[in-house]
């Protein structure tokens, strides 16, 4: 061989060293991209949900003169609030004083109360309204999405999509269509218990779950997850869900004292034929029934599990159920919104096999 073919051979091997270098460096390049990417097309597909979502919000926002009451009442003034919010409502303090700052001012144009359920109430600027609300729900819609995001990665795509399915019967036009201050923060609290207790933080639900408690009652039964706080003992979660338990019914007592409410604890009025209502379930109402949060509710409860997480959420959501039928509202759909993130968790626990463990090698 001579010495121009050995220059040849060096030359080819160092142009194939140069080459592998470079898709080595291409690759490295991708791998640090690709993440960055990944929650660039999470955060679009956010975005996008909650622009749908906010589009269609106008077929429900002037339903009714509560919509405008829920959230211009606190605006107004304290006072106001006390005089005009109907008794169940005057504890969700907190959804209403929070929206208020999202309201314009001075936009009470004129009201009159008939009675305590009934307030004509007449607003400057309805277009001005509809933005505002809009802007405050998808502000809770979008934070909804953030926490699947910080949980589930890329596959908080099929929460996503979930919760905007679930979001249908929210902007059906009816007699029951109603547009309120608590109705998204609770989605959100409802995915935040997920998130904390998925991440073994169940610490700080003794300080969020009261605060929720202050947005919606529905706060006060979220305590019992800490029946499956599997890194403490029996003695330490009885003690941590009692005094949780405690502290959100404390705050909502504290707020139905400074509103003057009638009643301090028990605000909603038993349904005075419950049987009735139940019975209603097989009547007109079935199919509605079956396919509250797009089916997400009924197949929540009958998916098979022996997993004791999946099971408490169950015992929480049949809790929450009963309750609307004590009260009477079952025919308010929208209310079951709530329950949405633990039917959709529970399909990713048991459908798809995800795991805690899992979040350990979860990636974008």
């Amino acid at each position: 061989m001579n010495i121009d073919e050995k220059i040849k051979q060096i030359k080819l091997k160092f142009d194939n060293f140069i080459l592998r270098l470079s898709k080595n460096k291409q690759v490295n390049r991708i791998k640090k991209v690709k993440p960055f990417i990944n929650i660039l097309i999470l955060i679009f597909i956010s975005i996008a949900l909650c622009s749908i979502s906010y589009t269609k919000l106008k077929s429900v926002i002037f339903s009714h003169d509560d919509n405008y009451k829920t959230f211009y009442a606190f605006k107004y003034s304290f006072d106001f609030y006390k005089d005009v919010m109907q008794k169940p409502w005057k504890p969700r303090l907190l959804s209403c004083a929070m929206a208020a700052l999202f309201m314009a001012d001075d936009q009470v144009k004129n009201y009159t109360l008939i009675s305590e359920d009934d307030l004509r109430i007449e607003i400057k600027d309805y277009e001005k309204f509809y933005v505002r609300v809009g802007i405050w729900t998808v502000f809770w819609l979008f934070l909804t999405f953030l926490i699947f995001i910080i949980l589930r990665k890329n596959f908080s795509l099929f929460y996503m999509f979930g919760i905007f399915a679930a979001l249908s019967i929210y902007f059906v036009s009816d007699e029951y269509a109603r547009v309120y201050p608590w109705d998204m923060p609770m989605v959100f609290f409802y995915s935040l218990v997920i998130l904390l207790t998925v991440k073994n933080q169940y610490k700080w639900l003794v300080l969020i779950l009261p605060i929720a408690t202050g947005f919606k009652e529905t706060a006060i039964i979220l305590p019992f997850i800490f029946l499956v706080w599997k890194d403490a003992s029996y003695k330490k979660r009885i003690l941590y869900m009692a005094v949780t338990f405690l502290l959100c019914i404390a705050v909502k007592s504290y707020f139905s004292i400074i509103t003057k409410n009638s009643n301090i604890f028990f605000t909603m009025d038993i349904e005075p034929n419950i049987h009735k209502s139940f019975l209603l379930i097989f009547t007109s109402n079935f199919n509605k029934i079956l396919f509250i949060n797009a089916g997400t509710l009924f197949t929540f409860f009958i998916l098979p599990t022996k997993d004791l997480y999946i099971s408490c959420l169950k015992v929480i959501s049949l809790i929450f159920l009963i309750c609307m039928f004590i009260f009477g509202h079952y025919h308010e759909y929208r209310i079951f919104l709530e329950l949405a993130p633990f039917a959709l968790y529970g399909f990713d626990r048991v459908l798809f096999n995800f795991k805690d463990n899992d979040l350990k090698l979860a990636s974008f």
